[in-house]
């Protein structure tokens, strides 16, 4: 996926984070193997899953 999200902690620019981030937003979860050894991919997937979780559906 080419999207790039901005986050205030974390600089512009196609990373673990928005690896994360589009995991959860595209599939409903993360790639939990690599969310248990990438901590910058981990944030990015708990900042989509507690959006998710906010928002539900109108997400």
């Amino acid at each position: 996926m080419t999207n790039t999200f901005f986050h205030e902690n974390h600089p512009v620019g196609k990373s673990g984070y928005d690896d994360g981030y589009d995991d959860v937003y595209s599939d409903g979860e993360p790639d939990w193997n690599r969310y248990d050894s990438d901590d910058d991919y981990a944030r990015g997937a708990d900042d989509a899953l507690d959006e998710y979780e906010e928002y539900g559906e109108d997400w």
